[in-house]
Protein backbone atom coordinates (compact mmCIF):
# COMPACT_ATOMS: atom_id res chain seq x y z
CA UNK A 1 0.00 0.00 0.00
CA UNK A 2 2.90 2.36 0.73
CA UNK A 3 4.25 1.62 -2.75
CA UNK A 4 0.82 2.24 -4.29
CA UNK A 5 0.53 5.63 -2.53
CA UNK A 6 4.06 6.91 -3.15
CA UNK A 7 4.86 5.34 -6.52
CA UNK A 8 1.50 4.62 -8.19
CA UNK A 9 3.05 4.17 -11.65
CA UNK A 10 5.28 1.27 -10.63
CA UNK A 11 4.29 -2.09 -12.05
CA UNK A 12 3.56 -4.77 -9.43
CA UNK A 13 3.53 -8.26 -11.00
CA UNK A 14 2.78 -9.94 -7.67
CA UNK A 15 2.41 -9.71 -3.91
CA UNK A 16 2.81 -12.81 -1.77
CA UNK A 17 2.70 -13.77 1.89
CA UNK A 18 4.68 -16.93 1.21
CA UNK A 19 8.07 -16.72 2.98
CA UNK A 20 11.18 -16.45 0.80
CA UNK A 21 14.58 -16.56 2.43
CA UNK A 22 14.53 -14.27 5.46
CA UNK A 23 11.46 -12.41 4.17
CA UNK A 24 8.01 -13.14 5.54
CA UNK A 25 6.53 -12.30 2.13
CA UNK A 26 7.33 -10.00 -0.74
CA UNK A 27 6.15 -7.41 -3.19
CA UNK A 28 7.67 -7.65 -6.64
CA UNK A 29 7.78 -4.28 -8.31
CA UNK A 30 9.37 -3.03 -11.49
CA UNK A 31 10.63 0.51 -11.85
CA UNK A 32 8.95 2.25 -14.75
CA UNK A 33 11.70 4.85 -15.22
CA UNK A 34 14.73 2.62 -15.68
CA UNK A 35 17.92 4.48 -16.54
CA UNK A 36 16.80 7.75 -14.98
CA UNK A 37 18.97 9.09 -12.17
CA UNK A 38 16.65 9.34 -9.16
CA UNK A 39 16.41 12.62 -7.27
CA UNK A 40 16.40 12.94 -3.49
CA UNK A 41 12.59 13.03 -3.30
CA UNK A 42 12.36 9.75 -5.24
CA UNK A 43 14.96 8.16 -2.96
CA UNK A 44 13.05 9.32 0.13
CA UNK A 45 9.90 7.72 -1.26
CA UNK A 46 11.86 4.51 -1.90
CA UNK A 47 13.04 4.53 1.73
CA UNK A 48 9.42 4.78 2.90
CA UNK A 49 8.41 1.95 0.55
CA UNK A 50 11.22 -0.23 1.87
CA UNK A 51 10.10 0.45 5.45
CA UNK A 52 6.41 -0.16 4.68
CA UNK A 53 6.50 -3.74 5.98
CA UNK A 54 8.01 -2.67 9.29
CA UNK A 55 5.48 0.18 9.50
CA UNK A 56 2.68 -2.33 8.97
CA UNK A 57 3.99 -4.61 11.72
CA UNK A 58 4.52 -1.69 14.06
CA UNK A 59 1.09 -0.25 13.34
CA UNK A 60 -1.00 -3.38 13.80
CA UNK A 61 -0.11 -3.92 17.45
CA UNK A 62 1.55 -7.27 16.82
CA UNK A 63 5.09 -8.15 17.73
CA UNK A 64 7.83 -6.96 15.44
CA UNK A 65 9.47 -9.75 13.46
CA UNK A 66 12.58 -10.24 11.37
CA UNK A 67 10.38 -10.47 8.25
CA UNK A 68 11.33 -6.98 7.09
CA UNK A 69 15.08 -7.51 7.60
CA UNK A 70 15.94 -7.61 3.89
CA UNK A 71 14.07 -4.37 3.25
CA UNK A 72 15.67 -2.78 6.32
CA UNK A 73 19.10 -3.74 4.97
CA UNK A 74 18.29 -2.17 1.58
CA UNK A 75 16.90 0.98 3.22
CA UNK A 76 20.00 1.34 5.40
CA UNK A 77 22.30 0.88 2.40
CA UNK A 78 20.35 3.48 0.41
CA UNK A 79 20.36 5.95 3.30
CA UNK A 80 24.14 5.56 3.73
CA UNK A 81 24.62 6.20 0.00
CA UNK A 82 22.37 9.30 0.11
CA UNK A 83 24.37 10.71 3.01
CA UNK A 84 27.94 9.48 2.61
CA UNK A 85 28.37 8.81 -1.09
CA UNK A 86 26.16 11.27 -2.97
CA UNK A 87 26.30 14.25 -0.58
CA UNK A 88 22.50 14.69 -0.51
CA UNK A 89 22.06 15.31 3.21
CA UNK A 90 21.77 18.87 4.48
CA UNK A 91 22.75 17.63 7.94
CA UNK A 92 25.93 15.92 6.74
CA UNK A 93 26.94 18.18 3.85
CA UNK A 94 28.89 17.60 0.66
CA UNK A 95 31.27 14.98 1.96
CA UNK A 96 31.91 11.71 0.19
CA UNK A 97 32.97 9.31 2.91
CA UNK A 98 34.16 6.92 0.19
CA UNK A 99 36.65 9.55 -0.99
CA UNK A 100 38.10 10.14 2.49
CA UNK A 101 37.70 6.61 3.86
CA UNK A 102 41.16 6.49 5.46
CA UNK A 103 40.72 9.87 7.11
CA UNK A 104 37.22 9.51 8.58
CA UNK A 105 37.15 10.75 12.16
CA UNK A 106 34.90 9.35 14.86
CA UNK A 107 33.02 12.67 14.81
CA UNK A 108 32.41 12.38 11.07
CA UNK A 109 31.21 8.78 11.46
CA UNK A 110 28.84 9.84 14.24
CA UNK A 111 27.47 12.72 12.12
CA UNK A 112 26.97 10.35 9.19
CA UNK A 113 25.14 7.81 11.33
CA UNK A 114 22.94 10.57 12.80
CA UNK A 115 22.04 11.80 9.30
CA UNK A 116 21.28 8.22 8.17
CA UNK A 117 19.12 7.61 11.25
CA UNK A 118 17.24 10.85 10.60
CA UNK A 119 16.47 9.78 7.02
CA UNK A 120 15.32 6.34 8.15
CA UNK A 121 13.22 7.75 11.01
CA UNK A 122 11.51 10.22 8.65
CA UNK A 123 10.86 7.46 6.10
CA UNK A 124 9.40 5.16 8.76
CA UNK A 125 7.17 7.95 10.10
CA UNK A 126 5.92 8.60 6.55
CA UNK A 127 5.24 4.89 5.99
CA UNK A 128 3.41 4.63 9.33
CA UNK A 129 1.20 7.60 8.43
CA UNK A 130 0.33 5.98 5.08
CA UNK A 131 -0.41 2.65 6.79
CA UNK A 132 -2.67 4.36 9.35
CA UNK A 133 -4.53 6.35 6.68
CA UNK A 134 -5.13 3.19 4.65
CA UNK A 135 -6.00 0.70 7.39
CA UNK A 136 -9.24 -0.39 5.71
CA UNK A 137 -7.50 -1.04 2.38
CA UNK A 138 -4.71 -2.93 4.15
CA UNK A 139 -7.25 -5.12 5.96
CA UNK A 140 -8.91 -5.96 2.62
CA UNK A 141 -5.52 -6.73 1.06
CA UNK A 142 -4.54 -8.96 4.00
CA UNK A 143 -7.87 -10.80 3.70
CA UNK A 144 -7.30 -11.37 -0.03
CA UNK A 145 -3.76 -12.60 0.60
CA UNK A 146 -4.85 -14.95 3.38
CA UNK A 147 -7.34 -16.52 0.96
CA UNK A 148 -4.94 -16.86 -2.01
CA UNK A 149 -1.39 -16.37 -0.60
CA UNK A 150 -0.26 -14.69 -3.83
CA UNK A 151 -1.95 -11.96 -5.87
CA UNK A 152 -0.80 -11.50 -9.45
CA UNK A 153 -0.91 -8.28 -11.48
CA UNK A 154 -4.41 -8.92 -12.87
CA UNK A 155 -5.72 -9.68 -9.35
CA UNK A 156 -4.12 -6.50 -8.04
CA UNK A 157 -5.57 -4.38 -10.84
CA UNK A 158 -9.04 -5.65 -9.89
CA UNK A 159 -8.33 -5.07 -6.19
CA UNK A 160 -7.28 -1.43 -6.74
CA UNK A 161 -10.48 -0.70 -8.70
CA UNK A 162 -12.56 -1.14 -5.54
CA UNK A 163 -9.95 -0.29 -2.88
CA UNK A 164 -8.62 3.25 -3.21
CA UNK A 165 -5.53 4.32 -1.30
CA UNK A 166 -5.14 7.81 0.13
CA UNK A 167 -2.23 10.06 1.00
CA UNK A 168 -2.33 10.99 4.71
CA UNK A 169 -3.41 14.54 5.52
Amino acid sequence: VVLRVLMPDQLVPQISILPRGDAGGFIEHIETEVGRVPDLDTMRRELSVLLGGRAGEDGDGSSLTSGASGDLRKATDLAFMIVGQWGLSEDFGLISVDAVRRQVSEDLKARQEAAVNKLLDEALANAKAIVAANAVVISALVEALLKRETLLEADLNEFWKTNKVVMPA
